[in-house]
């Protein structure tokens, strides 16, 4: 049976700025969204309220949070579901506190977003730009074809229709439902 892990993220927007936590280089080096995994006794409101209080200090209110997007997200050992949610309003001053995973914040124009923008921040605002509540992404043929190069171990090769992955690392699995 697969893990099934649930995450939140936060979009906080001011005007046409969007604010993004900077990685350490330890943790990937990337720009990436506030937010964190749900625990099993939390729902992903009170989840995404409790890890911006303890990454950016700030104090968000249930209701001024709206979902966005959400993120159906295959990987090797593990699927991750991610619920986005967007706000407008919070109290008290943003900061970096988790400086062994941050070294910083900054705000960015949605129109000129850094060049190290996590692939996945990067697929999920392309989908939001286009109106999409919901997408899927695997990225488990490029994982099995990194663990086979570190273990130089020769696995057999399998087709896609026998793993039922996408062809690139974030090939976007398009929903057959419509936002309304």
């Amino acid at each position: 049976m697969r893990n099934t892990i649930t995450k939140t993220r936060l979009l906080l927007v001011v005007e046409d700025k969007i604010l993004l936590m900077v990685q350490t280089d330890d943790n990937g080096g990337k720009y990436t969204l506030p937010g964190g995994t749900v625990n099993k006794k939390e729902f992903a409101k009170k989840a995404l309220i409790r890890e911006c209080k303890e990454e950016l200090g700030i104090k968000l209110k249930s209701k001024n949070l709206q979902v966005i997007h959400i993120l159906h997200k295959k990987k090797l050992e593990e699927d991750r579901v991610s619920v986005y949610f967007l706000a407008e309003e919070w109290k008290k001053n943003i900061k970096c506190r988790e400086l062994d995973k941050f070294c910083k914040v900054e705000w960015f124009s949605l129109f000129d977003l850094p060049k190290q923008l996590s692939p996945t921040v990067k697929h999920v605002l392309k989908q939001i730009k286009k109106g999409k509540l919901y997408s899927e992404i695997s990225t488990r043929k490029k994982q099995k074809a990194k663990l086979r190069k570190l273990m130089s171990l020769n696995l057999p090769e399998q087709s896609e229709s026998e793993n039922n992955i996408s062809t690139s690392e974030l090939e976007v699995i398009p929903s057959q439902s419509k936002v309304f």
